[in-house]
C-alpha cells in the first residue's frame, strides 16, 4: 500500500492535468477540532482530509475522472472552496476603497470556468450590458496547485498517521491520549503537525498569487500579462508579507509539458510557455 501510495503520489504530479487522475475517494465529514488545537495542527489535519479524498481511493478500479470533470466544482475536496474564499477575502482587505468599490460588483467562484471551446484556468468574463462580471478559476489549477506542494509529504504522514493507529481522514489535530503508550507526547504530536502542515501554509503562498492575478485584471483591465503579473505580486506581498510564484511555474511546466496545447492556458488560449517565461523572468523562482 505504501509503496503504491508513493508511486501514484509522484505520477499525480505529472498527469493531474490529463485524464488519467484516479477518481476522489467519497467526502467524509470530519469533526470540529476542540478548544486548544494550535492553528497549526488545524491546518495539517484539514490538508490531510484534502490529501486523502484525492489518495485514499488509489487501489481501487473505479471510473477516472474526465478532463471536463476536473473542471467542475465537485473536483474540490471538501472545505477547499471555503479555504480559497477566505483567502481571497483576505486579499481584498488590502485594497484602497475604491479598488474594493470597483470589485464589490464582480463575482467570484471555482470550478468550471469553461465549458467549450479551449479549457483556461483563469476566466474573466464581464457581465453584458451592465457593470461587473465574473472571475472564476478552475477546480483542475487549484488541486494541482495542492498536490504539487502536499505530494510526498502528506503520503510520508499518512503512513505515520496509520502506525499510531489514527485514521488520516478523520482526525482532528487534537492529542490522541493513546499515543501516551507509544511514548509520543503531547508536545510531539504538536510538532510534528507543525512540520507537516507546512503544506497547507506552501498552498496557500501558491495560491494568493492567482487570485491576486484575478483581481488586477479587474483593476488593470487594459493591462498586458506582465504587469499583471507584477501587480499581483506586488498585492500579495503587500497582504502576506511573501510572495512565492515557484509552485505554480512548476504545475504550469507540467501541464505545458503533458497536455496539448492548443485545448488549455493559463489566463487565454496556449499562453502556458509565455506565463512560465514571465514568472522565472520576472520573480526569478523555478
Amino acid at each position: 500500500m505504501k509503496s503504491e501510495l508513493r508511486r501514484l503520489g509522484v505520477l499525480a504530479l505529472l498527469v493531474l492535468v490529463l485524464s488519467g487522475c484516479p477518481n476522489k475517494a467519497a467526502q467524509t465529514n470530519v469533526p470540529t477540532p476542540p478548544a486548544g488545537v494550535p492553528e497549526s495542527a488545524q491546518h495539517a489535519a484539514e490538508a490531510q482530509h484534502w490529501f486523502e479524498e484525492y489518495f485514499s481511493g488509489v487501489n481501487s478500479s473505479g471510473q477516472t475522472l474526465s478532463f471536463q470533470q476536473k473542471y467542475d466544482a465537485a473536483f474540490l475536496a471538501s472545505g477547499m472552496a471555503s479555504a480559497v474564499d477566505t483567502a481571497y477575502a483576505r486579499l481584498r482587505q488590502s485594497l484602497s476603497s475604491s479598488e474594493l468599490a470597483e470589485m464589490q460588483i464582480w463575482s467570484f467562484t471555482e470550478g468550471s470556468c469553461s465549458t467549450t471551446g479551449p479549457r483556461l484556468l483563469l476566466v474573466k468574463q464581464a457581465a453584458i450590458g451592465q457593470a461587473g462580471g465574473h472571475l472564476c478559476i478552475a477546480s483542475l489549477l487549484l488541486t494541482s496547485l495542492f498536490l504539487k506542494n502536499a505530494t510526498p509529504g502528506l503520503i510520508s504522514f499518512h503512513d505515520r498517521l496509520v502506525e499510531w493507529g489514527i485514521d488520516p481522514r478523520t482526525f482532528t489535530g487534537q492529542y490522541p491520549q493513546q499515543l501516551t503508550y507509544k511514548g509520543v507526547t503531547q508536545d510531539d504530536w504538536y510538532a510534528v503537525l507543525g512540520a507537516y502542515g507546512g503544506a497547507y501554509d506552501s498552498y496557500f503562498g501558491s495560491l494568493y498569487f492567482v487570485l491576486a492575478y484575478q483581481i488586477q485584471r479587474v483593476l488593470l483591465p487594459n493591462a498586458p500579462p506582465d504587469d499583471l503579473d507584477k501587480a499581483a505580486y506586488a498585492l500579495v506581498t503587500k497582504a502576506n508579507g511573501a510572495c512565492d510564484v515557484s509552485t505554480l511555474s512548476k504545475v504550469l511546466q507540467d501541464a505545458f509539458t503533458h497536455a496539448e496545447q492548443d485545448i488549455w492556458g493559463f489566463d487565454a488560449p496556449g499562453d502556458g510557455r509565455d506565463e512560465i517565461t514571465r514568472l522565472w523572468t520576472n520573480f526569478g523562482q523555478h
